[in-house]
C-alpha cells in the first residue's frame, strides 16, 4: 500500500505512469516484432544485430550475450542461425586466440540499415502529430526517466541500449 502521506495526485501519477510505460513497453515490441519479422527475425536476433550494430570490432560471445541480456548457451543458437543466414560472421579474437569476434557481414550492416530505414519513416509519422517543442519536451521527459531508473539498478544488473 503506497505512503498515504504521499499527495494523492502524486501517487495517481505514479500509477498512470507505471501502467503508461508497462503498455509501451509491450507495444513497442509486439511492434518491433511485427516490423522485423518482414525481414525474418526474432526479437533476440534483432537484438544481438543492434548490438553488433553498435561494436564496429565485434564482440565476444559473452560481450554479446551481457550486451543481448542473454544467456551464452542461448547467444550461441542465435549466432548459429545468423551465420547460416550471411547476417554476421565469426572470427578469430586477435587479442585472444583461443575465443571468437562475432561481427556484422556486410548482408548484416545492410539488413540493419532497411530495417532502421523503416523505423524512422513510422516514428517520423508519430512525431509529425506533435509540435518541435512537444517532441523536445517529450525526450528531455522521457531522457530524464530512463536515466533515473538506470541509476537505481544494481550495479550487477547493466542495460545495454
Amino acid at each position: 500500500m503506497p505512503d498515504q502521506t504521499i499527495d494523492p495526485e502524486l501517487i495517481s501519477d505514479v500509477l498512470s505512469l507505471q501502467r503508461v510505460a508497462m503498455q509501451l513497453s509491450l507495444a513497442s515490441r509486439r511492434r518491433l516484432a511485427i516490423e522485423i519479422e518482414g525481414f525474418g527475425l526474432t526479437v533476440p536476433q534483432f537484438i544481438a544485430l543492434r548490438a553488433l550494430s553498435n561494436a564496429p570490432e565485434g564482440l565476444t560471445m559473452s560481450e554479446l550475450a551481457d550486451a543481448s541480456q542473454q544467456l551464452s548457451a542461448t547467444m550461441t543458437g542465435i549466432i548459429d542461425r545468423l551465420v547460416e543466414r550471411n547476417i554476421v560472421q565469426r572470427q578469430r579474437n586477435p587479442d585472444d586466440r583461443r575465443s571468437l569476434r562475432i561481427s556484422l557481414s556486410e548482408s548484416g550492416k545492410h539488413l540493419i540499415q532497411q530495417i532502421e530505414d523503416q523505423q524512422i519513416k513510422r516514428m517520423t509519422r508519430v512525431f509529425r502529430l506533435l509540435s518541435a517543442f512537444e517532441r523536445k519536451e517529450m525526450l528531455r521527459l522521457l531522457t530524464l526517466y530512463l536515466e533515473t531508473t538506470l541509476a537505481e539498478l544494481p550495479e550487477s544488473q547493466p542495460v545495454h541500449p
